[in-house]
């Protein structure tokens, strides 16, 4: 047998010096850079209020099976925690930044992301290994 090297995959050819992302113009139905930014500080004003206010917050998505696993372990322990889902409604900014400043707040990109007394547990598995001790 002869020896074949791996084909490698196609890259995206490297961005010129000089441009940038974030300096390109907004597509259509999409904020510029200054309204992204007011927008982001908002969702994490936001974030900070939540945490701060409710006893119980998880922050999930509709298709996100451990996020109801979380949800329905909350239900079972009739505590209520509330939810707020980061995909309803479809195509929200507002969500989506609230999203994004969760995933830098928190350093964790996944869901479910719960917290507690505005402290931070992390996801299902914490909330389980957390539980069980």
């Amino acid at each position: 047998k002869r020896f074949r090297p791996r084909q490698r995959s196609a890259r995206p050819p490297p961005t010129p010096p000089g441009i940038s992302f974030l300096a390109m113009p907004p597509q259509t139905g999409q904020p510029d850079q200054a309204e992204a930014e007011k927008k982001f500080n908002a969702a994490l004003e936001s974030l900070s209020s939540m945490v701060k206010t409710e006893p119980c917050l998880i922050f999930s998505t509709t298709v996100c099976p451990w996020c109801t696993k979380a949800s329905d372990f909350f239900a079972k322990l009739d505590r209520p925690c509330r939810k707020i889902e980061l995909d309803q409604p479809a195509g929200d900014q507002d969500q989506q930044f609230l999203g994004m400043a969760l995933g830098m707040a928190t350093r964790q990109r996944t869901v479910p992301n719960i917290f507690i007394s505005g402290k931070h547990i992390g996801g299902d598995d914490r909330l389980m290994m957390g539980y069980q001790q």
